[in-house]
């Protein structure tokens, strides 16, 4: 089952650097993006971002023409928040803001 709305939002800047590795044709077409969320130790939290295939404990989402992967026991965890992505001097890459 596909659910339209997802918890998590993508910036502009993210869809479009993830489209950009969906169309290298390097991520297998039965691949959605997963994000997710860990707890590290003490509370601390670590989320995660990658591609990988749907399973059936995953509710999918559609996102900017994206497939989401968020397992159901996370969604709460994740509700809220935004994946953008920061091409800066120093550093590039995808950061979650609330």
């Amino acid at each position: 089952m596909i659910i339209i709305q997802s918890p998590v939002k993508l910036s502009p800047k993210a869809a479009g650097e993830i489209k950009k590795m969906l169309d290298t044709g390097k991520i297998p077409a039965d691949h959605g993006l997963r994000i997710g969320a860990r707890e590290i130790s003490g509370g601390v939290v670590s989320h995660i971002l990658g591609f990988d295939m749907k399973n059936e404990d995953d509710n999918e989402y559609i996102s900017d023409g994206i497939r989401v992967f968020i397992h159901k026991n996370q969604v709460s965890q994740l509700a809220g928040m935004t994946v953008d992505y920061y091409d800066g001097p120093e550093a590039k890459g995808f950061t979650f803001m609330i």
